[in-house]
């Protein structure tokens, strides 16, 4: 079986503390064991709170993966 090819897209949901509290999958072209890897990986990431008017927020991260071959490609 060769190696996987594809992307995937995941929307991270930020709370006002940092805290991703939900991973959606928007686009996938990958085997599922390498989405739950990517997603693991961000469950327990801890961000910079956005901030509006000096008032930290909640936000919406886009986070794009490209393998081709197997092999994570850089940006």
């Amino acid at each position: 079986k060769p190696p996987p090819s594809g992307r995937v897209v995941l929307v991270l949901w930020i709370d006002e503390q940092g805290d991703v509290v939900n991973i959606d999958v928007e686009q996938n072209s990958l085997p599922d064991a390498l989405v739950e890897v990517a997603t693991k990986a961000f469950r327990n990431s801890q961000f910079i709170p956005g901030e509006l008017n000096e008032t930290k927020v909640g936000s919406i991260m886009l986070i794009e993966f490209r393998y081709d071959n197997g092999y994570l490609l850089k940006p």
